[in-house]
């Protein structure tokens, strides 16, 4: 569970892990310095943790959620700066599912401290499809009313997020799945908004949805192991 890659990572993947690094530090200092065009300060620190925090995830690394945490509280400020109250109230669920499945993780696993990787069992989708549909119709009015420029896909991209973050916590391989729905539609949604570092950070997470499916099925396979 280590912050860092461990010894056993690809050497091209950790190459991108530490170039990552270097390419972060960067766009902190351009939008600290407002020499990034369109980005500012917070947008570059949510940017950056949002990339690392899903880098965590395809790699079954417990680190995703305290990264993650920090992704949440930036765009949060973001959000609510910006009126975006939808996106503002995705980040706290965000902010709060991150610290339950941290404690998932770390206290429900097996002895060796693994909770284990597993697909959501089949009867569940109907009802959690139900969900998502059913909050994304209450919240439209809803968002309409506070003058949201896109209130479905807001609605939308915030309900089935609900769902995605749910499968996360409790290990589910579902949530790819559903990220890659989330993840394609926000990329509009967020271009629209004009965050266009923020959609580029959608783009990123889409493209690591498949290798993200690969690696939690492949250690689903590995039995009472514990994933660093």
């Amino acid at each position: 569970m280590a912050f860092l890659p461990a010894k056993g990572i690809k050497p091209v993947e950790a190459g991108l892990f530490y170039l990552g690094l270097v390419a972060s530090a960067f766009l902190i200092y351009l939008a600290a310095q407002g020499r990034a065009a369109e980005i500012g300060l917070w947008e570059a620190l949510g940017v950056v943790t949002g990339v690392y925090s899903v880098w965590y995830q395809a790699r079954e690394n417990i680190w995703l959620f305290p990264v993650g945490l920090s992704n949440s509280l930036v765009y949060m400020l973001i959000f609510w700066k910006g009126r975006l109250l939808g996106n503002f109230s995705l980040q706290v669920f965000y902010a709060v599912t991150e610290v339950a499945g941290w404690w998932w993780w770390i206290f429900r696993g097996h002895s060796r401290g693994t909770y284990r990787t597993s697909w959501m069992p089949w009867q569940q989708w109907p009802l959690w499809l139900l969900v998502g549909g059913g909050i994304t119709a209450g919240l439209v009015p809803l968002f309409r009313s506070w003058q949201d420029p896109s209130p479905l896909l807001d609605a939308g991209t915030m309900a089935f997020s609900f769902v995605a973050q749910y499968q996360l916590a409790r290990k589910y391989t579902d949530n790819w799945l559903t990220w890659v729905v989330v993840d394609a539609v926000s990329v509009g949604l967020f271009w629209s908004q004009h965050l266009y570092a923020t959609a580029m950070l959608s783009v990123f997470y889409l493209a690591l949805c498949p290798p993200g499916i690969r690696t939690w099925i492949a250690n689903s396979k590995i039995p009472d192991q514990a994933i660093a």
